[in-house]
C-alpha cells in the first residue's frame, strides 16, 4: 500500500539528484 508513495519518492530524489 506504500509502492505508489515509493515510486513517487523515488522519481522525486532523481529529479534532485540530476
Amino acid at each position: 500500500m506504500g509502492e505508489r508513495l515509493a515510486q513517487q519518492q523515488y522519481r522525486r530524489a532523481i529529479g534532485s539528484i540530476t
